[in-house]
């Protein structure tokens, strides 16, 4: 308390800022029948990290990605998966969207039934994207989506297991493709 109180945070701004923002969380939470997540955001931020992330680190290793290649053919597949998820993602979205326009004393058997459905369905999303033996070297991470970096320890990868097998392996090795296969079959 006294080195926080002392050195950190001595106004306990940060403390009090912290404290509203999980409040408002809470409050987020039982004020929704369905769990206020936006499957769609997840969707965009697939379609950024793919974008901006992997492709950096394929232009950092020199790879050539022009029509043709491996690589090419593996981020196409990767970019139509995520676009296929894309599609899902709207679909969950605009169904779950559509209930919050239910009005309670409409709100019936099968409403409950979809809020026990979708509640369902995003409680378990996450859970698609874990891949059983884990990342390369590090089997105890086993989500495909993002795990600490290998560099940093705790630093955020998105797309671990691609990330990975492009920054440690040459552009060309089957370890890039068989990356590219796993992620892109969860």
């Amino acid at each position: 308390f006294t080195w926080i109180r002392d050195t950190v945070d001595n106004q306990f701004h940060l403390h009090r800022g912290l404290a509203q923002y999980f409040g408002k969380m809470a409050v987020a939470l039982v004020s929704n029948d369905v769990l206020p997540y936006n499957v769609s955001n997840l969707y965009v931020a697939m379609k950024e990290w793919l974008e901006y992330e992997i492709m950096e680190l394929i232009t950092d290793n020199g790879c050539d990605i022009s029509d043709g290649t491996v690589l090419s053919n593996m981020t196409t597949i990767l970019t139509q998966e995520i676009e296929n998820f894309g599609r899902f993602a709207f679909y969950l979205q605009a169904k779950i969207d559509a209930m919050k326009d239910i009005k309670e004393e409409d709100q019936d058997d099968i409403y409950e039934a979809n809020v026990t459905r979708y509640n369902g369905v995003l409680q378990g999303l996450y859970q698609q994207f874990l891949i059983e033996n884990g990342l390369p070297d590090r089997p105890y991470f086993k989500n495909i989506l993002m795990a600490p970096d290998i560099d940093s320890g705790y630093e955020p990868q998105v797309f671990p297991y691609i990330a990975y097998s492009l920054k440690y392996t040459e552009c060309n090795d089957s370890n890039i493709r068989e990356a590219y296969m796993t992620t892109t079959n969860v």
